[in-house]
């Protein structure tokens, strides 16, 4: 039954696909403000043997920490919004935190819409948030555009785009199958 299902999706036509990643320079610059203080730490203490702060670890110990950086910059890396969107269902994931796609069948859905949202008001941020305002579960990279999407049970998920314009058309295509 399962290999049916994967079959079935593998068959139908991707008609919308979008890979977002993290592009937000501000958290880059972040991640390599903390290794350059890391790298600088490093240098004076491991390899001049001046030790760092008033207490400093020992240099295994700093060598240890060095994994903070360097993971955080290996997990934004690998951090991607992937949206496909057939002429069934809408198929999601928010790669390394989900390594299956999430999958809405349309039949599911009783609206949907393109809309601006305000990161920090509606979800405290981007990620996989829950909103605290009722505005369901958003999946974001950046920016401040989405597809909304209000299930028949009454959820609502919102998902990222960088290219509202493009998904707003397939969107419109698709709208004669569900009811608005």
């Amino acid at each position: 039954m399962r290999l049916e299902a994967n079959q079935m999706m593998a068959n139908q036509q991707t008609i919308f696909f979008e890979k977002q990643t993290m592009r937000e320079s501000w958290v880059w610059l972040v991640v390599c403000f903390i290794a350059g203080i890391w790298i600088w730490a490093f240098v004076q203490q491991v390899l001049f043997g001046h030790p760092f702060g008033n207490h400093p670890v020992s240099d295994a110990g700093l060598i240890g920490f060095g994994a903070i950086p360097a993971g955080l910059a290996v997990l934004l890396a690998a951090i991607r919004l992937e949206t496909k969107i057939s002429a069934d269902e809408i198929a999601f994931r928010f790669f390394p935190f989900m390594l299956k796609f999430r999958r809405i069948a349309f039949s599911e859905v009783e609206k949907l819409t393109i809309r601006s949202y305000k990161p920090m008001q509606e979800f405290l941020g981007w990620g996989i948030r829950l909103s605290l305002q009722g505005k369901g579960w958003g999946y974001t990279i950046a920016g401040n555009r989405g597809l909304q999407v209000h299930l028949k049970n009454g959820k609502k998920v919102l998902l990222g785009t960088a290219k509202p314009d493009d998904l707003g058309k397939v969107i419109s295509e698709l709208k004669s199958g569900i009811q608005q």
